[in-house]
């Protein structure tokens, strides 16, 4: 079987992802088991990654692995946003019901580096 990413990556939306986590692009290249060179390149375009399917599909994984959002490029443009964790309804504002979205999400990548060295 073939898995694609749900949508295109595009390179402000992984920049934006990283910033949003305030991680490297170190931390994102170790929590997809991907090269540093390879998210670097993936980022430097404003537009589509210059990825392969299958690294996209890790970035994109990864990304959403660490509560993140990202959403299609519709009418204007790519975007990234924290998910809204399980159990909150649809109208609910994420940042008014987890004020430290941040540092929720900075413990969950600490925890998925963390598993992934114990393995």
């Amino acid at each position: 079987m073939n898995r694609r990413p749900k949508h295109d990556l595009y390179g402000s939306q992984i920049r934006a992802a990283r910033a949003l986590l305030g991680i490297s692009a170190s931390q994102l290249a170790e929590m997809t088991d991907l090269g540093v060179n390879t998210i670097r390149r993936a980022e430097r375009e404003d537009g589509l990654a210059p990825v392969t399917t299958a690294n996209a599909l890790r970035i994109a994984e990864g990304l959403e692995r660490a509560g993140l959002l990202l959403l299609n490029a519709d009418g204007e443009g790519p975007g990234v946003r924290f998910a809204l964790p399980q159990g909150e309804g649809c109208g609910q504002v994420a940042q008014a019901a987890h004020p430290d979205r941040r540092g929720f999400h900075r413990r969950q990548i600490r925890t998925l580096l963390d598993l992934k060295h114990s393995n």
